[in-house]
């Protein structure tokens, strides 16, 4: 079997979530720190879609952990963006680089804090990176820190920084966090314990790979919360649909909410990025669209945007987009690239 042939079917056993598969190509001669045509490396192709098990593999058979994707990221940086807790987990307990900055000039921690929601997915991602030595002062080429992103999320990440995350259940932790230990300092109203029960229960179903159980937390949740804690369960059900029955699936399923959460940046910066994995960049060029109406400097929308209109073919357009987020950070080599 060429080569070719090989990393094509590595790649495509990652995206199907085929262990198995995986571990046959690597057994044929697949190279493990090989990129795709697009400068992917394998092991931040499986912690970007929340492959925990494939990436596992791949570390094992040599892949380096400190690749970077094409955007300057390392495993930590999309699994920071998208949610995928047990990546970020592997990921500092490998020795990441966990201040590692992207060509956008952002670390992790500003990844999930920018891109994230104020969920528990997001806030225990915050904790992890935390406890793990993340810089809240780095800046990136806006000047903007950590800190300063912080400052505009919600009241439910304000004791973050001093390690007093509204998250008590001290077995959860340490089944999940490498058993480090946290004093509980925030009384109980400032969060929701009943989301935390379901989170709780979704998040170790998923993690077994227990696709009917984490759906179904996910589906009890939605029917038994107020209107603000179940959003987020939309999002972690989208999750587990994309990441075992498909693209197809999980497209189905968000769209009916997609029209009751139209203005939520964060689901449909998130369902963006989705349309762009399944090649549908004319609908995920009217969403970037819209997102930039409302944060027209944001230059991680003005390459998502160029990104698509290059795929439709629209280059001179693309262009474009490209020069005018290189005026607002002038000195930011991505969009020289």
């Amino acid at each position: 079997m060429q080569k070719t042939q090989i990393m094509h079917d590595l790649f495509e056993a990652i995206s199907q979530f085929d262990d198995m598969k995986l571990m046959k190509c690597l057994a044929l001669g697949a190279d493990s720190d090989s990129t795709n045509e697009v400068g992917l490396p394998p092991i931040v192709a499986a912690a970007a879609i929340g492959f925990t098990k494939g990436m596992k593999i791949l570390y094992r058979a040599g892949a380096d952990p400190n690749a970077l994707n094409r955007f300057g990221g390392t495993i930590l940086l999309p699994s920071s963006e998208k949610g995928h807790v047990s990546v970020v987990r592997e990921g500092v307990y490998w020795g990441v680089d966990v201040n590692h900055a992207n060509y956008l000039g952002w670390t992790a921690l500003q990844e999930a804090l920018i891109l994230g929601d104020d969920s528990e997915l997001y806030q225990l991602i915050v904790y992890i990176l935390n406890r793990s030595g993340a810089d809240w002062r780095k800046r990136d080429f806006d000047g903007k820190s950590a800190e300063d992103w912080l400052s505009t999320k919600a009241e439910s990440f304000a004791q973050i920084q001093s390690d007093s995350l509204p998250i008590l259940k001290q077995m959860y932790f340490n089944a999940y966090f490498l058993n480090l230990e946290i004093e509980d300092k925030l009384p109980a109203d400032k969060f929701s314990w009943k989301s935390l029960d379901y989170f709780m229960a979704f998040i170790d179903s998923y993690d077994r790979d227990d696709y009917h159980t984490a759906l179904a937390h996910c589906r009890e949740a939605r029917n038994r919360l107020s209107e603000e804690d179940k959003s987020s369960f939309i999002y972690y059900e989208f999750l587990t649909r994309k990441r075992f029955t498909g693209w197809e699936d999980a497209n189905l399923f968000i769209k009916p909410f997609l029209r009751e959460i139209h203005e939520n940046p964060f689901i449909k910066y998130h369902y963006s990025n989705f349309l762009r994995e399944g090649n549908q960049h004319e609908e995920a060029v009217q969403i970037m669209r819209k997102l930039l109406e409302q944060a027209p400097t944001r230059t991680d929308y003005l390459f998502h945007l160029a990104n698509s209109l290059w795929n439709l073919g629209h280059e001179s357009e693309a262009l474009d987009v490209m020069k005018r987020a290189s005026t607002i950070q002038p000195s930011n080599s991505l969009f020289r690239k």
